[in-house]
């Protein structure tokens, strides 16, 4: 049987990914195929987080811990932190010399990756 479905968003690939979740059984063999960035791994990993945690409190938990490092390298590559941090550090390096620089640094990075 060949299904093909269209999703527009990765909400659209997820609720895909749990219909297919609960219609597919043991010895299954499942094709994606898809250009690059198509949400292959997204529809994938719905399905299989689906049927491990099935939408228990794990899976909330996974979901957080799952979310919060793409986050995270969304906000330092993505130059938010960036623009914010850099002009500190300037100040404090100019006003209180780098060792106050270091602690500054040290106390930011702890709170965004705590």
């Amino acid at each position: 049987m060949s299904r093909q479905r269209y999703c527009a968003t990765a909400e659209d690939t997820i609720a895909a990914g749990e219909a297919f979740s609960a219609v597919l059984s043991s010895g299954d063999i499942v094709l994606l195929t898809g250009t690059l960035g198509a949400g292959k791994t997204t529809f994938l990993r719905s399905v299989i987080v689906l049927r491990q945690f099935q939408l228990s409190s794990l899976f909330d938990a996974f979901n957080s811990a799952n979310n919060l490092p793409d986050l995270l390298y969304a906000l330092i590559s993505g130059g938010t932190l960036a623009m914010a941090l850099i002009p500190v550090l300037s100040e404090t390096l100019n006003k209180k010399g780098q060792k106050d620089l270091w602690e500054v640094f040290s106390r930011v990075a702890n709170i965004f990756f705590l």
